[in-house]
């Protein structure tokens, strides 16, 4: 199985120059954890995952919630995507293994890696996208083989 048969596509991104608050709104209403990063120009360049937009947020120490919580500045808080992103995502291609992408998840701790083909964001491939694929019963995997034979003989037909 590889990462075109499971990843999720379209993709839903956000900007750089985008908010915090706006990125965390989309990752609430389409019930993503991340979201890949682009550039003006429509290229990948960061992941913003739940905890970046949660950083400077909560406070890392959990008995502050015991004690007054000081006054903060919110002028102090990054509010650009780009403040609290993670540059340099893992990336994969479209035709990778699902073990391979599944082994870089736990290699590099990310819960979602971006696919590309030729430099384009095509999909991307979760834990979530993963496990459903390891669940699937024998019927769909049936049909699923099925649909596979059918494209391929229609293809060695042109």
């Amino acid at each position: 199985m590889r990462a075109k048969d499971i990843m999720s596509s379209p993709v839903f991104t956000v900007e750089q120059t985008s908010t915090v608050e706006a990125a965390a709104a989309l990752m609430t209403a389409k019930s993503v954890t991340a979201l890949p990063v682009l550039d003006e120009g429509g290229a990948l360049v960061g992941m913003v995952g739940e905890s970046d937009l949660l950083w400077h947020r909560v406070p890392a120490d959990p008995t502050v919630y015991l004690r007054p919580l000081p006054d903060t500045d919110p002028a102090e808080r990054p509010g650009m995507v780009v403040e609290v992103m993670s540059p340099y995502p893992v990336t994969t291609r479209p035709d990778t293994d699902v073990a391979e992408v599944a082994e870089a998840m736990l290699e590099y701790d990310v819960r979602s890696i971006p696919v590309l083909e030729d430099g384009d964001l095509v999909g991307i491939v979760s834990r979530r996208d993963i496990l459903r694929a390891m669940v699937r019963g024998d019927d769909v995997l049936t049909a699923e083989v099925q649909h596979r034979l059918d494209e391929y003989a229609d293809e060695q037909r042109r």
